[in-house]
């Protein structure tokens, strides 16, 4: 019983937000949608007129959330796939991206479960949730880059070859190239390069890749939203008594922190470090992301979970325990006592900084012993 009662809880959470936001239009979706759509009326889909005028009518007229007007943030081998899902008709289209995200997350779940309460850790995560309630492609994404780093030492070209599918998301498929090159795995980095070279090769018309820069640009400098996940904008959330001169430094001072973060990252990778750290020090220097990309940060947390179980010598089930309950704190925070705050106190955007101070303090735990811990403290 004890061994089926955690993953059986984990099915009945995952059960839970499926019918939960069943009738949520999922505003991620929209702008999926309305992309592919507009690209099979033959219009530009980082155009801003036809494309933002199908996701204010989604939205029912409201204004889109962005400083400028742009189109589509995703390049065009993403615009391919949602051609492919706004043939249907909206609703028969947003159910069967359930069905996908359902099918993401139970892999995801397969490829991060190794028994216990993991599943119960991933589901109990809130970044699931968020998932969940936009609707995020991010579930497929960290999916099939884990799917990928699973076979790499067996199947290193075809662990490339599927990493490359990740160029529908481009931060994440730079960031699976760090980290290739950073263990100088060459032939899964070659497979990778070649399938992202040849997709955007197969989808993009002519134009659409400088059209497609400039939207992304505009999407990265205008939704430095309140729960991004980088390092930078968790500190320069608390840094507005600077005034004008935050704001002026705010775009080099991001650029610099990222360099920095992901040159600690590939350093971290070089040593040995596996994917699980590589990802919680990305994830911190990733310039645009939202708090549902706090679930790139979840082998990380596992990790912690590790290490702490070794530092306080407990058992699995108490560290597992443990997670599951901080998991719980952290979701109602981020889900209900968090909400209609002001940006500093919105605890979404601290999720990754979470995970990794977690396990940063387990690793200095570790470096003094639980026995010569009594002994200095039987000196005192």
């Amino acid at each position: 019983m004890r061994k089926i009662l955690p993953p059986a809880a984990a099915l009945a959470l995952l059960a839970l937000m499926v019918w939960g936001f069943r009738g949520a239009r999922g505003e991620d979706f929209m702008y999926y949608y309305c992309a592919g759509a507009t690209a099979n009326a033959g219009a530009s889909p980082y155009a801003e007129r036809p494309y933002g005028d199908c996701v204010r009518a989604a939205l029912g007229g409201a204004p889109l959330r962005l400083a400028a007007p742009t189109g589509s943030a995703y390049p065009p081998p993403a615009i391919a796939a949602f051609r492919a899902l706004a043939r249907l008709a909206y609703e028969p289209a947003f159910l069967s991206w359930n069905v996908l995200l359902l099918a993401g997350t139970l892999a995801f779940l397969r490829l991060l479960s190794r028994g216990g309460a993991d599943a119960l850790i991933v589901m109990t995560w809130p970044g699931i949730a968020l998932c969940w309630m936009y609707h995020k492609l991010a579930l497929l994404a960290a999916a099939v880059f884990l799917a990928a780093l699973a076979r790499l030492d067996a199947a290193p070209a075809l662990s490339g070859a599927v990493l490359g599918l990740l160029v529908v998301q481009p931060q994440w498929l730079a960031a699976g190239g760090l980290y290739l090159a950073a263990r100088r795995r060459w032939r899964a980095l070659a497979c990778a390069a070649g399938v992202a070279a040849a997709l955007l090769l197969a989808t993009t018309r002519a134009g659409w890749l400088s059209q497609w820069a400039h939207s992304a640009g505009v999407h990265a400098a205008a939704l430095t939203s309140d729960d991004n996940q980088s390092l930078f904008l968790a500190a320069s959330k608390h840094l507005g008594w600077l005034g004008e001169v935050r704001d002026e430094w705010f775009l080099p001072g991001r650029a610099a922190c990222g360099v920095l973060l992901a040159g600690l990252a590939f350093a971290a990778a070089v040593r040995g470090a596996g994917p699980a750290v590589f990802l919680g020090i990305i994830l911190l220097a990733q310039p645009y992301s939202h708090s549902s990309d706090s679930i790139w940060a979840l082998p990380l947390l596992f990790l912690a979970r590790d290490r702490w179980k070794k530092a306080l010598e407990w058992t699995a089930a108490s560290a597992d325990a443990l997670f599951v309950g901080l998991n719980l704190l952290l979701c109602w925070l981020c889900l209900s006592a968090a909400q209609g705050r002001d940006d500093a106190s919105d605890w979404q955007g601290y999720l990754t900084v979470f995970a990794v101070l977690l396990w940063a303090a387990a690793e200095f735990a570790l470096l003094f012993p639980r026995e010569a811990r009594g002994r200095r403290a039987g000196r005192i």
